[in-house]
């Protein structure tokens, strides 16, 4: 199905275009409000269609060549500048609409637009390597991403250059801060094989089983060291993850607080940065890998007034009846669990931190804790450019 021009006349929340055609919603990728384009239908469903340019526009602000066929960035037709105030209107949008949050300006922190992911899954079929196309399984192979460091790109090259001779390979996880780098494939090889790799990386894995090299590896936040494992959480831009660090230690400083809890705390970023500030902190997190690389944490940065524990929020909050004056929630792109909601509703601890990479459960959650809890603050981290997803971090006070 050809339609003739059509005028784009918003951005949806994932940074489409959005037009109506025939009185149907239809959503366009890499188009700019304004815009007049011929698009193709390529999916139609009952409530709303899909289209694509004919032909794709060559904005100044588009620096990948694969934009228009891979699913990574949203944004690359919008320049730096228009990309933040889209994420600014979307939040102001989605606090109205779904928290019933007014507020008439809300304030973003940038970031470098490029090579900032310190992580990234790339997928492997014989010796071809990169992303899928969107909405597809097709890979697309690339030559080099425009989001990661250049370490991993470096990386990557030496990747795509052995799979012409070792083609059993189906994915590799590369994680590289500083100097330092992990890769961790899955898939068929003979592990003598990943030798190639000793000079190149620091620590390979092969279907999760350590081929060589340490298990952990090494960066720095502030003046900390971290020693990050391999399915570890780590916020993924090193610059933005500072940004959003700082928020936090800002408001721990400006209260008149003795013990945090921080509930999905990972590798125990925050529960270590925050524990100079204040008499105790507790770290709850249930990945397993994450209080291991935790507890080293403390213990290289020789800090002790901090205890760690690997059990679900829920039951932390259940189950132990700590003294706490402010709570700290970094969960998942889900959002907080009902019990975690109700619990921490129960708690009524005075101030809670609540850290977000997702609006939507963001709205829901702080929408609940409204109840007994009001804003203090809100603010925006651009912690993943030219994408459509931003990092809140929110400050509500005990009514």
């Amino acid at each position: 199905l050809l339609i003739m021009k059509c005028v784009i006349t918003s951005y949806d929340h994932f940074g489409r275009g959005i037009t109506h055609i025939d009185g149907k919603i239809t959503f366009v990728k890499g188009v700019r409000v304004g815009d007049r384009v011929d698009i193709d239908i390529i999916k139609d469903k009952k409530k709303y269609s899909i289209g694509k340019g004919k032909e794709p526009k060559n904005y100044p602000s588009i620096f990948c060549p694969y934009y228009y066929s891979c699913g990574g960035c949203h944004l690359e037709q919008l320049d730096y500048s228009e990309q933040l105030e889209f994420k600014k209107d979307k939040a102001l949008n989605i606090l109205n609409r779904y928290a019933g949050i007014n507020l008439d300006k809300i304030s973003i922190i940038d970031s470098v637009d490029k090579y900032y992911r310190n992580k990234v899954v790339f997928h492997i079929e014989e010796d071809k390597i990169g992303y899928y196309e969107e909405e597809s399984n097709k890979l697309l192979d690339i030559d080099k991403c425009y989001l990661v460091n250049s370490n991993i790109n470096k990386i990557y090259l030496t990747i795509k250059e052995f799979i012409k001779t070792n083609k059993g390979l189906k994915e590799v996880m590369i994680r590289s801060f500083d100097n330092n780098s992990m890769v961790a494939f899955s898939g068929n090889c003979d592990i003598e094989r990943l030798d190639y790799f000793k000079d190149k990386v620091d620590s390979c894995y092969l279907n999760e089983k350590l081929v060589f090299g340490s298990d952990k590896i090494k960066t720095k936040i502030f003046d900390l060291d971290f020693y990050v494992g391999r399915d570890a959480f780590f916020q993924v831009n090193s610059r933005g993850l500072e940004d959003i660090y700082k928020e936090v230690i800002d408001i721990v400083k400006g209260k008149d607080i003795n013990t945090i809890l921080d509930l999905y705390c990972g590798t125990g970023t925050i529960s270590l940065l925050a524990s100079r500030y204040v008499r105790k902190v507790y770290g709850v997190e249930i990945v397993t890998e994450g209080i291991v690389d935790a507890n080293y944490n403390k213990r290289i940065n020789n800090i002790d007034n901090v205890e760690f524990f690997c059990m679900d929020a829920k039951d932390f909050l259940e189950k132990y009846n700590k003294e706490i004056d402010m709570i700290i929630v970094d969960p998942p792109r889900s959002g907080l669990s009902n019990s975690a909601r109700r619990l921490l509703l129960n708690k009524k601890c005075n101030n809670i931190i609540y850290i977000s990479c997702d609006l939507m459960s963001f709205a829901r959650d702080i929408k609940e804790l409204s109840r007994e809890y009001e804003i203090e603050s809100i603010k925006l981290v651009d912690e993943f450019p030219n994408t459509y997803h931003v990092e809140t971090v929110c400050l509500l006070n005990l009514k």
